[in-house]
C-alpha cells in the first residue's frame, strides 16, 4: 500500500474506488477498505518515494488485517476461488503487464505466461460498464419515460450489457437480475429495427403503433406461432400459416395452439408439457 495518504486517496478516485482487474466495487464506504493501492514498480527495501506515485499504483482489492477477505466479491478467472486479486499477484498467479499510461488499461498474464481475456478485466471494460450502470439506473424507473426514450436506453444497454455483468448468459437474464422488467429485451430489438426502418419512430409514438406502421408497411418481421396438425397431433412453428395449410391432406385439421387449453407453456421458443417435458416441435 502506498505510504502518502494523498497518493491513496487519489488513485482511488481515479480507478473509481474498484479494482482494476475484477471490478470489486468499493464505492460504498463500508467496502472501501477492501480497494488498496498496488504499486506496479516496488518501492525496494526501505521504500522509494520517487515510486509512491499515482502513476505508478491501480487500485486492486484485496485481503485487509483485522477484516479478511473481501466482502461479496465474486470468483474471479476460476483460479483464486475467494482470495483477492492483490494476493494473486503477491502469489505470483497473475501478472500485470502493459500499462498504458493514457488509458489505465493493461493486460494480465497468469501462470503460463498467457494472457488472460481482456474482456473480463474491470479496467478495459470500466467506460462500457459505468455507461451501462447510468442505463440501467434510467431504466429502473423506465415507467416516467416514453416508449421510444425507453426503448432506446433498451437498444443502448443491450449492447454494453455484458461489461457490466460478464456472467450474465443473455439481456433478459441481465435484465431479470437488475429488477428490470426483461420485456424491454423486445423494446430494444424494435428500436434496433426502427433504425434499419426507412420509417422513423417518431417521439410519442407507442411502441404498439410503431409495430403497427412497420406491419403495414411490410416492414415488420412474421411473427411465429405454434400449430398443431390433427389428426396425429404433430405440433409446429412456423410464420407461414398458410404454407403450412398447402401441405395438408384431405381430412386433417391444422389449429393454433392455446397453450393454456391444451395443458402447454412456452419457454423460450420450445413448448413444454405439463410434466416438465419438452413436446417435439417441427420448425418451418
Amino acid at each position: 500500500m502506498s505510504r502518502s495518504s494523498a497518493v491513496r486517496d487519489e488513485a482511488r478516485i481515479r480507478d473509481g474506488f474498484r479494482c482494476a482487474i475484477c471490478g470489486y466495487d468499493g464505492r460504498d464506504e463500508q467496502f472501501r477498505p477492501w480497494v488498496v493501492p498496488h504499486h506496479l514498480a516496488r518501492l525496494g527495501i526501505g521504500g522509494s518515494d520517487e515510486r509512491d506515485t499515482v502513476d505508478n499504483v491501480v487500485c486492486l482489492c484485496s485481503g485487509v488485517d483485522g477484516l479478511g477477505l473481501p466482502p461479496n466479491r465474486r470468483p474471479f478467472l476460476g483460479i483464486d476461488g475467494e482470495g483477492s486479486c492483490h494476493q494473486l499477484i503477491h502469489d505470483g498467479h497473475i501478472t500485470i503487464t502493459n500499462l498504458d499510461p493514457e488509458t489505465r488499461t493493461f493486460d494480465v498474464l497468469g501462470m503460463d505466461r498467457r494472457p488472460i481475456d481482456r474482456s473480463r478485466l474491470w479496467c478495459n471494460r470500466r467506460a462500457e460498464a459505468e455507461r451501462g450502470e447510468q442505463i440501467t439506473e434510467r431504466l429502473s424507473v423506465y415507467a416516467r419515460a416514453t416508449d421510444r426514450a425507453r426503448a432506446e436506453d433498451a437498444h443502448e444497454l443491450r449492447q454494453v450489457f455484458k461489461a457490466v455483468d460478464p456472467s450474465a448468459r443473455s439481456f433478459k437474464e441481465f435484465l431479470a437480475a437488475q429488477g428490470i422488467d426483461p420485456r424491454l429485451d423486445k423494446d430494444a430489438r424494435l428500436y434496433s429495427k426502427s433504425l434499419e426502418s426507412d420509417i422513423p419512430w417518431e417521439e410519442g409514438v407507442t411502441a404498439t403503433d410503431y409495430r403497427r406502421l412497420l406491419r403495414d408497411s411490410g416492414q415488420a418481421d412474421p411473427r411465429e406461432y405454434f400449430y398443431v396438425r390433427l389428426p396425429g397431433e404433430t405440433y409446429y412453428r412456423t410464420a407461414d400459416e398458410q404454407g403450412l395449410r398447402d401441405t395438408m391432406e384431405i381430412g386433417e385439421r391444422l389449429l393454433k395452439v392455446g397453450k393454456a387449453v391444451w395443458g402447454l407453456r412456452a419457454d423460450r421458443g420450445r413448448l413444454i408439457d405439463p410434466e416438465g417435458n419438452e413436446v417435439e416441435v417441427v420448425r418451418r
